[in-house]
């Protein structure tokens, strides 16, 4: 199996178990990890000519949407934007527990190290209703079009379901961006990140259906 399919397959599992990513044993603490792996990125390296827009790849302005950024704690957030419609807490093996609460948008994640709410901090961020916009102002029900136009792109062959949009080694962290494809070969989803894939790798996802935005998650792996 081909390094990006792994990387791919990777990326896919830690975003949708539970909605943004399971654990691991590590315990690092979450939240500085979007702030750390985002402001390293030199965007020198990236030769806009190469590409089909005059626009950049998934970056530090991306991490954030309805008001909450990757990182931020339970407690600025709901200053920022008030209290959650439901609350939901599993515990974690890795991490001392996994909070899911809901808002009209959608919902969001918050990991933890200990078992003390207000050290937790958002690790995800899920928008599956319309007039929410996410990163590049793109909201549910946007063409897959409006999408692939508001980040650099290459045309490229699909390998194993996956069509490279692009692919940058910074010296520190590698941006990708790429297409996934079902079993029938129909858009599924349009992924970017930064990062290794592993810890610390930080990811957005516009899942499609039938062409159209249907979810916008944001999110960084903690474990």
């Amino acid at each position: 199996m081909t390094n990006k399919l792994l990387l791919s397959c990777f990326l896919l599992l830690s975003l949708m178990l539970y909605g943004c990513g399971d654990a691991k044993t590590d315990k690092q603490s979450p939240s500085s990890i979007a702030e750390k792996k985002t402001t390293t990125i030199n965007f020198d390296v990236y030769e806009k000519s190469d590409y089909s827009a005059d626009v950049t790849p998934f970056g530090e302005n991306d991490i954030q949407a309805v008001g909450v950024k990757l990182g931020m704690s339970f407690a600025e957030v709901t200053k920022k934007i008030g209290e959650p419609l439901t609350y939901r807490k599993e515990d974690s093996e890795a991490l001392g527990f996994q909070l899911f609460v809901s808002y009209p948008f959608g919902e969001l994640t918050f990991d933890a190290i200990d078992d003390k709410l207000e050290n937790s901090t958002v690790s995800c961020i899920s928008i599956n209703k319309a007039a929410y916009k996410g990163p590049r102002d793109i909201e549910i029900g946007d063409t897959l079009d409006s999408v692939l136009s508001k980040f650099p792109r290459k045309e490229n062959p699909i390998t194993d379901g996956y069509k490279d949009l692009y692919r940058i080694n910074t010296g520190q962290n590698e941006l990708i961006g790429q297409i996934a494809y079902d079993d029938q070969n129909n858009i599924e989803e349009v992924r970017y990140s930064i990062g290794s894939g592993g810890f610390g790798t930080i990811g957005l996802i516009y899942q499609i259906t039938n062409g159209l935005v249907s979810k916008i998650r944001i999110d960084v792996i903690n474990v």
